[in-house]
């Protein structure tokens, strides 16, 4: 098109790694501060502009791109339900069309009124203050969240009387990606960075340990109750059982994970001798307790994933063996605790196959499969959530072409618990799966969207995106660019990558470490 780019300069910067090499002529560009790549950036927008002016539908196309992007909805994967004595309460993130930031919010009962607790807006109008996480007391009594500024995700925890709508006096720093498991209403596990000036200024992103605070403590004289003497690299998830006797945490490590249990005294809850239960430096767990039992979803043995379950309830300092619940099958279960949910003598299971989510009921004790949910297209399913005592559970899902909508799935239906409102009509579009062959001959699947009925050329304009990576599976997700962009008549090619999840821990390996195809 004659454009001249904005000229970008290259450093003679070689490292040498394990004996190789390694050229990083662009490593000036990663100094976001400095005048010269503020500068750069400046050009390169002002080439985007030019061309974007040239094509004269801007307008158009922009207009639809914020209707398609401004709506009200619940998020999905921030959705937890705690059991009430005489119905569910439901805590959520709630995002108004045209806000920058979500509000976090509970209704007591599936047709209750919506209550905000923190709106982030009310102490920045111009969103610099965001909500990161939340986790509810067992009986939603309380709620934990943390809130961060600018974007860092360094998170400060507070602690809010649900009912009242009034903060506790507990705050605690370096809260980043935080995990917490309630015990009871008297005080929590959670994860947390080290205190500056206990660690070298290096290691203050690292060492993310589990502590044990109770309510209206100094969160500076909290126990460490695990992660001394582990990798500094590890991530901690925990997870108690419903009388709060049993803790497990799980450690995780991008690719592998381990997991440990403990017995809670609770007279003296930091107290804690762990056992382990999974110790694997190759697959992925995870894990959730109903009762005494401990689920685990895990790629050990099954290559596409199982579940089995550990009876802890006479669990002193020997695990006992486990049961398989859900047998391995072709479909892959993902190793992610919010994928299943028990409820009753029931388990919901999330399972992937080519891409796409099915949801699939099993009997807890005979493994039998009692029902499946037939979406009759291309969707992601997410977070089954349920509690103790409830005689549901909940999930969403959405495809490509529409955000997730919110069920209850209660005796073998499912309803709408929460559905967003916009002007748009999935049934003119279509998610097909197709597949092509790798330059090694291996069978690669790949979706492509375009509008229903459309008849596709070699002049047809085409996006192709792939990804293929830590064994994420590149699923059906709301996209408005993409609608956009079908709706002007093109068409969206996205590819399931070896590396990702889709088909399994073989389809991650095929495109791990020295398997990597480029």
């Amino acid at each position: 098109m004659g454009r001249k780019y904005p000229e970008t300069r290259r450093e003679n910067i070689v490292d040498e790694v394990h004996g190789v090499n390694i050229e990083d002529p662009y490593r000036w560009l990663e100094d976001a501060s400095s005048k010269e790549v503020t500068d750069w950036v400046e050009k390169q927008n002002e080439l985007t502009i030019s061309l974007l002016e040239e094509y004269g539908g801007e307008d158009i196309v922009k207009k639809r791109m914020l209707d398609l992007f401004q709506y009200d909805y619940v998020q999905m994967l921030y959705f937890q339900v705690r059991n009430r004595e005489d119905r569910p309460r439901f805590f959520y993130f709630y995002r108004e069309a045209g806000k920058n930031q979500p509000s976090l919010c509970y209704q007591d009962g599936e047709d209750g009124e919506r209550i905000v607790l923190y709106d982030p807006l009310e102490e920045s109008e111009e969103g610099l203050i965001s909500i990161d996480w939340f986790y509810p007391s067992r009986n939603g009594t309380y709620v934990a969240y943390g809130t961060s500024e600018g974007g860092t995700e360094l998170s400060v925890l507070y602690v809010m009387d649900v009912d009242k709508r009034e903060l506790l006096s507990d705050e605690i720093p370096y809260t980043k990606w935080c995990d917490i498991s309630w015990l009871k209403n008297e005080g929590f596990y959670y994860s947390r960075y080290p205190i500056p000036g206990t660690v070298s200024p290096e290691d203050e992103h690292y060492y993310h340990h589990v502590y044990y605070h109770r309510l209206g403590d100094d969160y500076k004289n909290d126990a460490k109750v695990f992660g001394e003497g582990r990798p500094k690299t590890e991530h901690p998830f925990v997870a108690i059982n419903d009388d709060c006797t049993l803790l497990a945490i799980v450690s995780y490590r991008f690719i592998s994970v381990d997991i440990h249990v403990a017995r809670i005294d609770g007279d003296n809850p930091s107290s804690l001798s762990f056992v382990p239960l999974i110790e694997n430096d190759e697959v992925r767990s995870a894990s959730k307790f109903s009762g005494d039992h401990l689920y685990v979803v895990t790629q050990i043995g099954a290559p596409n994933g199982q579940v089995i379950r550990y009876d802890l309830s006479k669990f002193k300092d020997k695990v006992p063996e486990a049961q398989t619940v859900v047998r391995e099958t072709d479909g892959v279960l993902p190793t992610d605790a919010t994928k299943f949910a028990v409820f009753g003598n029931q388990i919901a299971v999330i399972e992937e196959k080519s891409a796409s989510s099915n949801l699939k009921i099993y009997d807890v004790d005979s493994g039998d499969l009692m029902d499946e949910v037939d979406f009759g297209s291309k969707v992601t399913v997410n977070n089954a959530a349920s509690a103790p005592g409830l005689d549901a559970f909940y999930y969403s899902y959405g495809g490509y072409f529409y955000p997730a909508t919110h069920y209850t799935y209660r005796n073998g239906e499912s309803t709408v618990l929460y559905k967003p409102e916009l002007d748009l009509d999935d049934d003119l579009f279509q998610t097909k799966l197709v597949w092509y062959t790798s330059k090694d001959g291996t069978k690669v699947s790949m979706f492509v969207l375009s509008r229903r009925g459309m008849e596709v050329s070699e002049k047809t304009p085409v996006t192709l995106a792939g990804y293929g990576g830590f064994s994420i599976s590149n699923t059906p997700g709301y996209a408005p660019q993409y609608v956009t962009w079908v709706e002007q008549g093109g068409v969206v090619a996205i590819a399931h990558l070896r590396g990702g999840g889709e088909y399994g821990q073989k389809w991650h390996r095929a495109g791990n470490r020295e398997n990597k195809q480029n």
